[in-house]
C-alpha cells in the first residue's frame, strides 16, 4: 500500500501529472459540453412515424373512396357543391383523371403524373415531399397526395424546412428516399420503403453558468497542456540542446493549435461572437477575431520562450564563415519576412473587420475593439522578441557593427521585396522592421 502511495506521489510532482490533468479538464468540460445534445430514441420514434404514416395512407384512401362516390353519383354537382366548397386550395392534394384526361385539381404548384408505376417511393415536387395514394374505378383515376415534409431552398422566420406535425420528428430530422442512408425508415402497408429519416443532434440552450464552467474547464486545460509541452522540453534540453528544445516549443505550439482550427476545438468558443467571422475573417487559420486572438497569443509565448533561452547560447567558434553568413542571411530574411507578415495582418484587421479601432472614436469601442489592440499588441511583441532571438545569436558570434551594417543592407532588400509580394505600399510598414 505504501508503495502505492510512493508511486501516486511521484506520480503527482511529476512534469505528466500537468498533461493528465489538463487532459481531464478538456475531457470534462467536452462531456459537460455534448451533454446538451438531445438523443433520440430510434425505435420510438420511428413506430410512431410508422403509425402516423399508414393512418395518413388509409385517410388518403377513404378519401379517395369518397371522392369516387361523388363524382360518379353526379358529375357536374361533384364540381359546383363538393370541390369548390371542400377541396380548392385545401390539403391534401387531389387530382382526378377520367379516360385519362384530367379533369380537376385543387392545386396546381404540384403535378402528379397519370403513371404512377414508377413512383413507389417519397416523391419531391415543389416545395414538399409527397406520398401519392391512388384509387382507379372504371374511367376514372384519383390521386391523393399524401405530404410528408415541406423543404425550401432557404429558410427564414417565415419558411422553414420541416415534417408534418402529425409524425413528431425532431427539427433538425432530414429526409431522404435512399433505403442505406436512413437512420428510420418508413414503410407503406405492404412493408416497402417509402422514405428515411435522416436524424441529426438537437442542442438545447446552455446556461450562463454552465457555459462559464466549461470555458473555465477548457482553458484551465489548455493552460496545463501548454506548460507541460515547455516543461518536457526543458526536460529534453541536456539531450538535444536548448535551441532544439525551444524549436520544439515553437513546432508542437504551432501543430496543437493547427489541430485545433482544423477540429474547430473546443466547440464552446464557437458559441460566441468573438469567435465568429461576422467581426473578421482572412483565412483557414484566422477564421474569426477570437481565433486571430489564440494565436497572436500563442505565437507571442512562443518567441517569448525562443528569447528567453538565448543568453544561454554558445554557437561553436569553428564553424567555416560561409556557414554562419548564410545562416544569418536565412535568419535576417525569415525576420524581415515575418515583420511583413505581421504588417499586412495587421493592415487586414483594421481595413477589413467590423470593429471600432480608431482611439477619435473612444466612445464607441468594445470589447472586440480590446480584442483587436490585443492582436496588434500581441503581433508586434511578438516580432521584437524574435528579433531578440536573431540579435543574440548575432552578439554569440562577435558580430562588429560594420558586419551587422552589412548584414542591414540585403535585410532592407529582402524587406522591400516581401512588402510588395504582400501588397504593402505605406512607406512606414516598410521600413518600420529596419528600426
Amino acid at each position: 500500500m505504501n508503495k502505492v502511495i510512493q508511486i501516486a506521489k511521484r506520480f503527482i510532482y511529476s512534469r505528466y501529472f500537468l498533461l493528465f490533468s489538463g487532459v481531464l479538464l478538456i475531457f470534462i468540460s467536452q462531456f459537460i459540453y455534448n451533454s446538451r445534445y438531445v438523443k433520440v430514441n430510434p425505435l420510438k420514434t420511428e413506430k410512431h412515424g410508422q403509425k402516423v404514416f399508414i393512418d395518413k395512407i388509409t385517410d388518403a384512401e377513404t378519401l379517395c373512396e369518397s371522392l369516387f362516390n361523388l363524382v360518379n353519383t353526379n358529375e357536374k354537382s361533384f364540381f359546383i357543391a363538393g370541390i369548390s366548397n371542400n377541396y380548392i386550395n385545401k390539403e391534401p392534394d387531389i387530382l382526378i383523371y377520367k379516360d385519362q384526361k384530367l379533369i380537376f385539381w385543387n392545386n396546381n404548384k404540384i403535378y402528379f403524373p397519370r403513371d404512377l408505376s414508377e413512383y413507389n417511393k417519397a416523391i419531391k415536387l415543389g416545395t414538399g415531399w409527397y406520398y401519392p395514394v391512388q384509387y382507379m374505378v372504371n374511367e376514372y383515376q384519383i390521386i391523393v397526395g399524401v405530404k410528408i415534409r415541406n423543404e425550401y431552398a432557404f429558410s427564414n422566420a417565415y419558411l422553414q424546412s420541416s415534417y408534418d406535425a402529425d409524425f413528431n420528428f425532431p427539427e433538425s430530422a432530414g429526409i431522404t428516399s435512399e433505403e442505406e442512408s436512413a437512420d428510420l425508415k418508413i414503410r407503406d402497408k405492404n412493408g416497402n420503403f417509402v422514405f428515411g429519416v435522416v436524424l441529426a443532434s438537437e442542442k438545447q440552450p446552455l446556461s450562463s453558468t454552465a457555459l462559464l464552467l466549461i470555458l473555465t474547464l477548457v482553458i484551465s486545460g489548455i493552460v496545463l497542456v501548454v506548460y507541460f509541452i515547455r516543461k518536457e522540453c526543458l526536460f529534453l534540453q541536456n539531450s538535444i540542446g536548448k535551441i532544439n528544445a525551444a524549436v520544439l516549443v515553437f513546432i508542437s505550439i504551432i501543430v496543437l493549435r493547427y489541430w485545433s482550427l482544423a477540429t474547430e476545438f473546443p466547440g464552446i468558443f464557437y458559441e460566441y461572437k468573438l469567435f465568429s467571422p461576422e467581426l473578421y475573417a482572412e483565412s483557414v487559420l484566422f477564421p474569426s477575431l477570437g481565433d486571430f486572438l489564440i494565436n497572436a497569443l500563442l505565437f507571442l509565448y512562443a518567441c517569448y520562450y525562443l528569447s528567453g533561452i538565448t543568453s544561454e547560447i554558445k554557437i561553436r567558434k569553428n564553424l567555416h564563415k560561409l556557414t554562419i553568413v548564410i545562416m544569418l542571411l536565412v535568419l535576417l530574411s525569415l525576420t524581415v519576412l515575418f515583420s511583413s507578415y505581421t504588417g499586412s495582418l495587421i493592415h487586414s484587421l483594421v481595413l477589413n473587420s467590423n470593429i471600432e479601432l480608431h482611439f477619435n472614436n473612444i466612445f464607441h469601442l468594445s470589447t472586440y475593439s480590446f480584442a483587436g489592440f490585443a492582436v496588434a499588441g500581441a503581433l508586434l511583441f511578438s516580432y521584437f522578441f524574435l528579433n531578440e532571438f536573431f540579435f543574440n545569436l548575432l552578439v554569440a558570434q562577435n558580430f562588429n557593427k560594420w558586419r551587422v551594417l552589412l548584414f542591414a543592407v540585403p535585410m532592407f532588400i529582402v524587406s522591400w521585396f516581401s512588402n510588395d509580394f504582400f501588397a504593402q505600399t505605406e512607406i512606414v510598414i516598410i521600413i518600420w522592421p529596419l528600426l
